[in-house]
C-alpha cells in the first residue's frame, strides 16, 4: 500500500463482523478491538497520525494518550462529551490536535473525480442504497450501526 504505514484501525466489538474486516480487505495492517489490550499494542510502535472519527470521550482520550511525541490527532467526529483530554501530554510532548468537520472545496472536488476517474473506488463501503423516500429507514439503519456508509438515492 503507498503512503502512511503501519495502518491500524479500531472499532468495537460490534464492528468484527463487518467494518474491521473490510477495513483489513482495503488495506489495514491491523484491526482491532479498541480496549487496553489494543491500546498497549498500538503503544508499541504509536503512531504519529491519528485519525479519531467516532468522536466517543474514550476514544478522543485515547488518541491523545496513546499518540507518539509530537504527533496529530486528528477528530472528525465528535459526540457529547465530556473530554477529559491529558492536557499536561498536550503540552509537554507537543501533540497537535486538529480538529475537521465534514470537507471543503479543496477536498470535495478532487475525491469525486477521483471516483469519476475510478481512481477511487468506494464500492466497498457502501452498504446500502435506499431510495430518497425511503428516508427513514435508511435513518434507522445508520443509528442501529447495521452497516458501513448507506446512499440515498435521489
Amino acid at each position: 500500500m503507498d503512503g502512511a504505514s503501519p495502518i491500524t484501525v479500531l472499532g468495537t466489538e460490534a464492528d468484527t463482523s463487518l467494518r474491521l474486516p473490510t477495513a483489513g480487505r482495503l488495506g489495514a495492517d491491523e484491526t482491532l478491538v479498541f480496549g487496553d489490550e489494543a491500546l498497549e499494542a498500538i503503544d508499541e510502535n504509536p503512531p504519529s497520525v491519528w485519525f479519531e472519527t467516532s468522536g466517543a470521550a474514550p476514544a478522543i482520550e485515547a488518541a491523545v494518550e496513546h499518540v507518539a511525541p509530537g504527533g496529530r490527532v486528528v477528530t472528525t467526529g465528535l459526540g457529547d462529551g465530556p473530554w477529559n483530554v491529558n492536557m499536561q501530554r498536550v503540552a509537554y510532548e507537543n501533540i497537535d490536535i486538529r480538529g475537521q468537520w465534514g470537507g471543503s472545496d479543496a477536498t470535495l472536488e478532487p475525491a469525486v473525480q477521483a471516483m469519476i476517474d475510478g481512481e477511487l473506488d468506494i464500492s466497498e463501503i457502501i452498504s446500502d442504497t435506499f431510495p430518497l423516500s425511503e428516508w427513514e429507514a435508511a435513518f434507522e439503519k445508520a443509528r442501529s450501526q447495521d452497516g458501513m456508509k448507506i446512499l440515498l438515492e435521489p
